[in-house]
């Protein structure tokens, strides 16, 4: 319940602010609109060094925009480099249902969270700027987003 409440909280403060500075409205996805999600550095070579650490992380929504997204992961590494750095591009697999599509983006910021009630280990919330996507797919995002209003 306290989720629900700061999420009300939350809406109340964004249509009572004048200084909104998001251009595109953002929707959250609440549990059981959560997406998965699989994210993978683009343009990094494999080196032979890097073979022991896994390429792609799993994780969820947190909440969806048409210029960007919040996910949550388990680490901000990838084969030993830091994804959360601005100049990083990153692959996502967002499952959408239907099809699951490919976005480009680069992260703007993150946050760890806290530790969850029932012990698991620390998440991160990255907040994302889509950069590229295919027409497909951002015809099929658009229609999910729609969905959700």
């Amino acid at each position: 319940m306290p989720g629900f409440i700061d999420y009300i909280k939350a809406r109340l403060r964004r249509e009572a602010s004048a200084d909104e500075r998001r251009s595109a409205p953002r929707f959250t996805t609440h549990l059981e609109k959560r997406l998965v999600v699989n994210v993978s550095l683009l343009e990094v070579k494999s080196r032979p060094d890097n073979a022991r650490f896994k390429s792609v992380l799993a994780g969820y929504t947190r909440d969806l925009s048409e210029v960007g997204l919040g996910i949550v992961v388990s680490d901000i590494r990838i084969g030993g480099l830091n994804i959360t750095r601005p100049d990083r591009m990153l692959r996502i697999m967002l499952g959408l249902p239907g099809q699951p599509i490919e976005i480009r983006g680069v992260p703007v910021r993150y946050v760890e969270l806290e530790e969850e009630e029932d012990g698991e280990k620390a998440r991160y919330l990255i907040g994302m700027l889509i950069k590229e996507m295919s027409d497909r797919d951002r015809a099929h995002y658009i229609a999910f987003l729609k969905s959700l209003q």
